[in-house]
């Protein structure tokens, strides 16, 4: 039973976010996790992505919290609808390991993470709607014991989303798992890695009790009394939707894995004064099309040198850009210069 408590103006009102209606649960649980998580990668990935040494160690720390609480949380509860949201937290943890990462490789596992997640999410979701019945409070384990045998087909799908959060084989989950920590592997966070893939065993304990309950044995006595349990039209067009997209992407995921959503060529400034790092630029997994523009004193005229560790064409523009700007130091005022290079590296 919700614990709910009476404000000043009389309006009750539930003490824990999880206990909005389920659909609502289930539109913080996938949408706005999708969008939120799409703006934290721009920003991220993006604008501060000269920064990534700075922002790196929080985005670490973050997703360790994020993992351990909502793991823990989940074991200790017995309504089916808490153990989602729970989780929830523990799959922010899965998407900001890849974000940790720093790479392409993490930002495509981040961005398979999302599309995957909100099927999962959202099938998840609409079975538990479907067995809350009206009122949306029937939520606990015991209405779920013996599911397998009054609605089979329902037990079954629901029975697919949560092996799909778990990460089982043949599922998007699996593969959205994999991507994740192969993206902190190939970044170099082991330990990272190691913390998820010990989340993801405490997170497969708990969609496991899940699952064998529905499959449990039906018991009378203990199972509580209520109206059937009724799927109409759009709930069961939605889960057939979600559990073949569930499939899909763990059979074929290159389709939305491998997707290349960016322009032919993307183009991303940074400033490097070669009086504080020198004329060599060091570059680690960019983009497929990507060009940077160098800025470096006039005083130094030679083109920089470019050197990448992976097999990328790299096109240095023999003619640089002169800037000129004056500025104000104790008083005095200095004329100032630079050139800057563009440098275009492509796959």
């Amino acid at each position: 039973r919700h614990t709910r408590f009476r404000n000043v103006t009389g309006v009750q009102t539930c003490a824990l976010p999880i206990c909005a209606p389920t659909p609502v649960t289930a539109f913080m649980a996938a949408a706005t996790k999708a969008a939120a998580f799409a703006a934290v990668l721009r920003v991220l990935t993006g604008a501060f992505s000269a920064y990534r040494v700075d922002w790196r160690p929080i985005v670490f720390v973050m997703a360790v919290i994020s993992l351990f609480v909502g793991s823990l949380a989940a074991v200790t509860q017995t309504d089916v609808k808490r153990i989602l949201a729970y989780q929830s937290i523990a799959h922010a943890g899965y998407l900001l390991i890849a974000v940790e990462a720093a790479s392409a490789r993490g930002t495509a596992a981040a961005l398979f993470y999302l599309c995957t997640y909100a099927v999962m999410a959202s099938g998840a979701f609409a079975v538990v709607a479907a067995v809350g019945r009206a009122g949306d409070d029937r939520h606990s384990l015991a209405e779920y014991r013996g599911l397998a045998s009054s609605r089979p087909v329902l037990a079954g799908l629901l029975t697919l989303f949560l092996l799909a959060q778990a990460g089982v084989p043949l599922t998007g989950g699996f593969v959205a798992k994999l991507s994740v920590f192969g993206a902190a592997v190939g970044a170099g966070q082991y330990w990272l890695a190691l913390v998820g893939m010990i989340a993801a065993v405490v997170g497969a304990y708990v969609y496991l009790r899940v699952v064998l309950t529905m499959f449990a044995p039906e018991d009378d006595e203990a199972r509580p009394e209520g109206p059937p349990v009724v799927v109409d039209r759009g709930t069961a067009i939605a889960l057939t939707i979600a559990a073949v997209a569930i499939v899909i992407l763990g059979v074929i995921p290159g389709a939305v894995l491998d997707f290349e959503p960016l322009p032919d060529r993307l183009t991303a400034s940074f400033a490097m004064f070669a009086s504080d790092f020198g004329r060599a630029i060091h570059v680690r997994d960019p983009s497929a099309h990507l060009t940077v523009a160098l800025h470096q004193n006039a005083g130094d005229a030679q083109a920089p040198e470019v050197a990448s560790n992976e097999d990328f064409d790299v096109r240095v523009d023999p003619n640089p850009r002169r800037m000129e700007w004056r500025q104000s130091i104790n008083g005095r005022s200095t004329s100032r210069s630079t050139l800057t290079w563009r440098i275009e590296f492509i796959a």
